[in-house]
């Protein structure tokens, strides 16, 4: 979900590929969409907090039904 900004207002998505510097498309991936859906929330989601204390990281957020998504470092997937 995207929040109501206006930088997003003329948002384009692209499944199944990506935009290169000269937003051209090229092949990314390998996929079938089977069902598909974009939805405008009415209310921003709110920052996610990071806590760390005794080698231990905690990640909040107050937004109901908000999934958070790290990886460490700047590679690799996303957990």
């Amino acid at each position: 979900m995207f929040p109501d900004l206006p930088e997003l207002r003329y948002l384009t998505v692209c499944l199944g590929c990506a935009l290169d510097e000269n937003a051209q498309t090229y092949r990314y991936s390998k996929i079938n969409v089977i069902n598909f859906s974009l939805e405008k929330i009415t209310h921003p989601p709110a920052i996610p907090i990071f806590m760390y204390s005794d080698n231990t990281i905690t990640m909040l957020c107050e937004t109901s039904g908000a999934e958070i998504y790290y990886r460490t470092g700047s590679s690799g997937p996303f957990i």
